[in-house]
């Protein structure tokens, strides 16, 4: 009874930590540097049905602009809730199974880089709301409550697609037989269903929609996603980013996993424990590579719950490529130490 007490005390002490790491770091950066509205409000929040009709990625927006949700305060309120959500889940899923590191579990999923870090580097993006919904999917196909699993599932591929990556290595994982394959085959006929008939809006659209709350010269490149397509979007970012860095840094990521979990990756490939990777196939046609990279580690924490594979080793080797190679990120990496010694490196020369 005491230990169950202080697992509790604990586990309180996780949540509340993780609204504060969100916070402090989200303040500092977005507050104090000034660019927390021009960047995120505008880009994240402006596209939606409304005003561009069936739009992909326009459920939420349309939803927060009807309940009046349409700024600065509102949505800094509500990813407070969201993190508060996700901590609570990760806690109560790693009750879920008997695993003798459950507390080192929880600080690598809410405190490395592909936790409560990503959520503060992306700011108030839709990943922090896919990752908790995919938690909460994880649930209710744990206790078999399949018609709530649909409705959330089919609900968080309108906020993104991209959510059926996440979710078909849940599936895999968790139902057996058919079920697997039906349900994979229903988001799938969503997920095709919301790329082929969505549209995308007018390079004036997209200008007018962030005037509305931006009133300085618009950059191309906070619209540019709304109004290419694929091959196009590709062409601009790889000119834009370093997307040679983020694929040097992928391949030291996944050698890290490997080392992690290497029974995740010598299974025979009908066991389709390698699904956890999936997410990776956005680098084909997205070059957002580091949110990825997050999403593997995050469908990998749950593959290693479930097969118990999870241990001090596997902590101490994703703590490692956490503190070297930094949080991931869209245009550079923070907090590690190599990140540092690049940036530092540049200044002398």
């Amino acid at each position: 009874m005491l230990a169950i007490k202080n697992q509790k005390r604990i586990n309180l002490i996780y949540v509340l930590g993780s609204l504060f790491f969100y916070n402090a770091y989200l303040l500092q950066k977005y507050f104090n540097l000034g660019i927390f509205t021009n960047t995120y409000i505008t880009n994240q929040y402006q596209f939606n049905y409304q005003n561009c009709g069936f739009v992909a990625r326009g459920l939420l927006p349309s939803i927060l602009e009807f309940l009046g949700i349409n700024n600065q305060f509102g949505y800094y309120a509500l990813y407070n809730v969201v993190v508060l959500l996700y901590a609570c889940l990760i806690v109560y899923i790693s009750g879920l199974y008997e695993i003798k590191n459950r507390n080192l579990y929880i600080i690598a999923s809410l405190f490395f880089f592909f936790g409560i870090p990503h959520f503060t580097i992306e700011g108030l993006r839709t990943d922090s709301i896919l990752l908790l919904n995919t938690l909460i999917v994880f649930i209710l196909l744990k206790r078999k409550q399949y018609i709530p699993f649909l409705i959330i599932s089919i609900f968080t591929l309108f906020i993104h697609e991209v959510a059926i990556f996440l979710f078909v290595p849940v599936i895999f994982l968790l139902l057996e037989g058919k079920e697997k394959w039906i349900y994979s085959f229903i988001l799938g006929i969503v997920f095709v269903g919301i790329v082929l008939l969505s549209n995308k809006i007018t390079e004036q659209q997209a200008i007018e929609i962030l005037q509305r709350v931006n009133e300085e010269e618009i950059a191309y490149g906070n619209y540019a996603l709304y109004i290419l397509n694929t091959k196009e979007s590709i062409r601009f970012f790889f000119g834009e980013v370093g997307v040679a860095l983020f694929l040097v840094y992928g391949v030291f990521y996944i050698l890290a996993l490997f080392l992690a979990f290497k029974a995740l990756f010598t299974t025979k490939i009908t066991a389709f424990r390698w699904l956890f990777l999936m997410p990776l196939v956005l680098c084909f046609v997205a070059v957002d590579y580091p949110r990825w990279y997050c999403f593997v580690y995050f469908l990998a924490m749950l593959y290693a719950l479930h097969y118990n594979l999870f241990n001090r080793k596997a902590f101490i080797y994703i703590a490692l490529v956490t503190v070297l190679f930094g949080i991931p990120k869209g245009t550079s990496y923070d907090f590690g130490v190599l990140p540092f010694l690049f940036k530092l490196l540049s200044k002398i020369l």
